[in-house]
């Protein structure tokens, strides 16, 4: 229940912290041209669809913990402690917040473990440049949902939200129903999915839509109530404000993922940066879904030739040609965030093509390697077989090296 810490197996708090820690990276470079900067505060256990955009060539994001959920007050930690995390990932001022970041994404972030210092920062990076803003629904969001959870409006940051939270709401169902499907936002996702009909999939906070923001999209609760779900809001045609009263890593994680959740994630950024969300779904969708694989295939040979070296394998001459990998997976870049999705596929076939090449060698390489393994190994099996077998056969089988012994008779 919100507001209420539960007590998690330590396994499940460690891995979670496991996760939390792997994705805390280090500051990113000052972003090259063409690239969104992305600063997304919250749960970083409930980071998807965001933590994928790390591998995406559009963006630069970096992660800033600030959950107070029910699994940080297992592992022991207060809200100081979150706070000290924060000093570390958090922009130090507004000019290095506005030179990295182009959209802030606060989801399940807890007001307080960010602060009031750190509130106003955001929001003066917001009154200085046209920044967009993304909220996602949780119990540390919108109106909040307990003591431990706080609500955000009366904050700064609150004043930026096209809607005001209604305190301590969190219901667990609801239908979805899109009202302008016409929005640039909207059209660009297909929703006809079955996987986003489960109602249990939409819980969300209650909140109320303010004067002049749109409403995108609602979920029906029950007979006649109809709570608002993605709200659209530009302030002074500068500043983009998205809101999303559901949690949007639900659509990765529970049940069947939802096939396009990336790209609503994607879509959503481009859109508060002011750009033209690409309208060729399907297009769109297999050039995002070919970088992540192309990241995890060429992953995968590295990982290859690490564990060839580990067996004394010479590896250079394989890796010396990952460089004209790279130059080619550079340009695939360069196509794609020039929206020539077309071209960027053609060229990922030739990087393909290249990465196939590579594996092969790679493995013929290990199984040079590993030659020798398997040729002690056989020796050593072979050998220990036949040393057992003679000793076997001079006990049992070659008895007279033994004398006799005289059958007894008791009387």
């Amino acid at each position: 229940m919100p507001g209420q810490a539960s007590s998690l197996p330590f396994p499940v708090v460690l891995s979670l912290l496991v996760l939390a820690s792997s994705i805390l990276l280090p500051a990113a470079s000052p972003l090259p041209d063409g690239r969104i900067g992305v600063l997304y505060i919250g749960c970083l256990a409930r980071s998807a669809p965001f933590e994928r955009m790390r591998l995406d060539p559009l963006f630069s994001i970096e992660f800033v913990p600030a959950t107070y959920r029910d699994w940080v007050t297992a592992a022991g930690l207060t809200i100081a402690d979150e706070q000290r995390m924060i000093r570390i990932y958090m922009p130090r001022t507004t000019e290095r917040l506005i030179q990295r970041t182009d959209v802030v994404i606060l989801a399940n972030a807890n007001r307080d473990a960010i602060g009031g210092r750190n509130i106003d920062l955001l929001y003066r990076g917001f009154q200085q440049t046209d920044l967009g803003l993304f909220m996602s629904g949780g119990w540390e969001s919108f109106g909040g949902s307990g003591p431990s959870y706080p609500p955000w409006d009366g904050t700064s940051i609150g004043s930026l939200l096209p809607v005001e939270g209604v305190p301590d709401t969190w219901p667990q169902l609801g239908r979805l129903v899109i009202d302008r499907p016409n929005h640039d936002l909207i059209s660009s996702i297909p929703w006809d999915s079955r996987t986003l009909n489960y109602p249990d999939r939409w819980d969300h906070n209650i909140v109320t839509v303010k004067d002049g923001a749109a409403k995108l999209a609602h979920l029906l609760w029950g007979p006649g109530v109809e709570h608002p779900l993605m709200i659209d809001w530009e302030l002074e045609e500068r500043n983009r404000v998205f809101a999303l009263t559901s949690e949007i890593h639900r659509l990765s994680w529970y049940g069947t993922p939802w096939e396009y959740d990336y790209d609503f994630g994607a879509n959503i950024m481009i859109y508060l940066n002011h750009r033209a969300v690409p309208q060729e779904t399907e297009i769109v969708h297999r050039a995002r879904s070919e970088i992540l694989g192309i990241a995890d295939r060429k992953s995968y040979v590295m990982d290859i030739l690490e564990f060839s070296e580990s067996f004394g394998a010479n590896t250079a001459e394989i890796r010396s040609r990952f460089g004209e990998v790279d130059e080619v997976i550079a340009r695939a870049n360069e196509q794609y965030i020039d929206l020539r999705y077309q071209d960027m596929l053609e060229t990922n076939e030739q990087i393909g093509s290249m990465l196939e090449e590579l594996q092969q060698q790679a493995v013929e390489l290990k199984d040079r390697a590993l030659l020798w393994v398997y040729i002690i190994e056989w020796l050593a099996v072979t050998a220990t077989a036949m040393i057992s077998g003679f000793v076997l056969w001079t006990v049992m089988v070659r008895r007279k090296l033994y004398r006799e012994v005289r059958v007894t008779r008791s009387r």
